[in-house]
């Protein structure tokens, strides 16, 4: 089997708190717990919900996605309630604890609450894992690998109560192959959705080096992106992307270039994997 890659693509609230239910003025009824940071290549960090497609490029095999999403908190009265009625929804309907993993897609079904005794000054706290599903497609056409990873996950602690976060990501790849092995590989890719919160794509290798391969900053605020962003399974443009990826006699990525219609690589042009990713810091 070839060297294992991982497509990432994840969405994020960049928010210390968002989805704040204003009442009047300052004063508020309650919020959610954010992601409380921007791009990162780092495996570590949380999202809202995400999707990690795990292939080999060479011989090409899907070897499944995991969709997931990190616990979330929520403060005060409304998250008290949302999260109240999607529990009793949700065990109602049958979906906790719940898990399938079928050819081509991973749904995982999952949520754990928990209510602290203490109560500071936001008032209630409470915890939970939140629902999140995706599907994948992996193939051959001609000389091109066709790839559609797509996930959906609910905002925190409303679940079946609101809509979901809405991702596409739509890739293609074309590979560059000498004596059986892969030495680079031009990745065009394009992401459609719900337009919030944010998102980031990241190719991995098997040794665990990271590249963005886009980044997506969404319009919306952290408190009317949740109410009026997520209404529906959205397939607005959320940008395109190309970057074409050089791998060493390990086939681990070594340098990134931006693909031209020459033939002829200018040295110039070709970045390393830290350089690559501080474009997008930029």
């Amino acid at each position: 089997m070839g060297n294992v890659f991982k497509i990432i693509a994840r969405s994020f609230a960049p928010f210390k708190r968002f989805g704040r239910m204003v009442v009047y003025g300052d004063f508020y009824w309650g919020e959610y717990e954010g992601d409380d940071r921007t791009f990162s290549t780092s495996l570590k960090v949380s999202s809202r919900v995400s999707s990690s497609l795990h292939l080999t490029l060479n011989p090409l095999k899907n070897l499944g996605d995991i969709v997931q999403s990190h616990p979330t908190r929520g403060f005060g009265m409304t998250s008290k309630i949302t999260s109240k009625a999607t529990e009793y929804l949700a065990d109602t309907i049958g979906t906790i604890g719940e898990t399938f993993n079928l050819s081509g897609i991973v749904e995982r079904r999952e949520r754990e609450y928990h209510e602290p005794s203490r109560i500071d000054r936001t008032g209630h706290t409470v915890t939970s894992k939140e629902f999140s599903y995706g599907t994948s497609d992996v193939r051959k056409e001609g000389e091109n690998i066709i790839i559609q990873q797509s996930y959906h996950g609910s905002i925190p602690l409303v679940d079946v109560l609101a809509g979901d976060i809405d991702v596409t990501n739509n890739i293609v790849i074309n590979l560059e192959v000498v004596d059986n092995k892969v030495t680079s590989m031009v990745i065009k890719g394009s992401l459609v959705g719900d337009r919030f919160p944010w998102a980031e794509v990241l190719l991995v290798d098997s040794l665990n080096n990271v590249i963005f391969l886009h980044t997506f900053k969404s319009d919306w605020g952290p408190n009317t992106g949740p109410v009026l962003a997520l209404l529906g399974d959205m397939k607005t443009p959320m940008g395109n992307y190309t970057a074409k990826v050089h791998l060493d006699k390990m086939g681990v990525i070594n340098k990134v270039s931006v693909p031209s219609a020459s033939t002829i690589v200018n040295k110039n042009s070709m970045y390393s994997v830290e350089q690559w990713n501080a474009r997008f810091y930029a």
